[in-house]
């Protein structure tokens, strides 16, 4: 444990919290809003009021977004890419038999 003063840690939510879309920071509101029995926005000045434990779990749960939403695949354009492919459509599962040759 490190002997941050509740502002530093605060200051440091915000700036993180910046950095997410606005659609990822209501989502963090309304959650831990909800998981800390807070309401209002997650301001600075609200979050110097925040136990150092809590502002450290909001931290960790806003870092934790920020990778989802910037590592996260848009689906719907990699769906757009494979639409005219001929692509298998069945799946078969099973072992390969490593002894076994490949037919030609």
């Amino acid at each position: 444990m490190t002997n941050e003063s509740e502002e530093e840690l605060a200051g440091r939510a915000v700036v993180v919290l910046g950095r997410l879309t606005a659609s990822g920071q209501r989502m963090v509101e309304d959650g831990l809003n909800t998981l800390f029995q807070r309401k209002g926005p997650l301001s600075y000045e609200a979050l110097c009021g925040w136990e150092p434990d809590e502002l450290r779990t909001l931290e960790k749960v806003i870092q934790g977004m920020e990778l989802t939403e910037k590592y996260t695949p848009d689906i719907e354009a990699l769906i757009e890419t494979f639409k005219d492919m001929d692509l298998p459509s069945r799946v078969a599962f099973g072992s390969l038999d490593p002894d076994k040759k490949k037919e030609p």
